[in-house]
């Protein structure tokens, strides 16, 4: 996917560089206008990238913790499973993978599910090895 971010939309010459930039380039892209100094449209464009990318953000915690490190998500391609996921921690936990909690949106809270189940975004997972 190929989009064109219009940045600086907040000068008032933004008009004529933007008319420049269609006469070079014909081709017709989903546009964003932008103004990096403001903030103006970034959260727009954050959310496309994301769409395009076609992925879920994963937070883990561990099974000692209350909450979640919501800092560092883990980024997985859409469909992929839990155990896919533990791949990614360590070679170990997937070897030794037994359940999971989940907390998540397709689920009740603290839910058992195996290493076939597959998060949605957001979902928080507590492994057990």
């Amino acid at each position: 996917r190929t989009y064109a971010i219009y940045n600086k939309t907040d000068d008032s010459d933004s008009a004529g560089r933007r008319e420049w930039i269609n006469e070079v380039c014909p081709i017709v892209f989903k546009s964003f206008d932008i103004s990096a100094t403001t903030g103006t449209g970034l959260d727009e464009v954050r959310d496309a990238v994301f769409r395009a990318l076609d992925v879920v953000r994963v937070y883990t915690k561990m099974p000692t913790q209350k909450e979640a490190n919501f800092d560092k998500p883990f980024t997985i391609k859409r469909g992929e499973t839990l155990v896919e996921l533990s791949q990614l921690i360590h070679k170990d936990v997937a070897e030794s993978f037994k359940f999971a909690k989940v907390w998540g949106i397709n689920v009740h809270d603290g839910t058992q599910v195996k290493g076939d189940y597959v998060p949605a975004d957001k979902d928080i997972v507590e492994i057990h090895c």
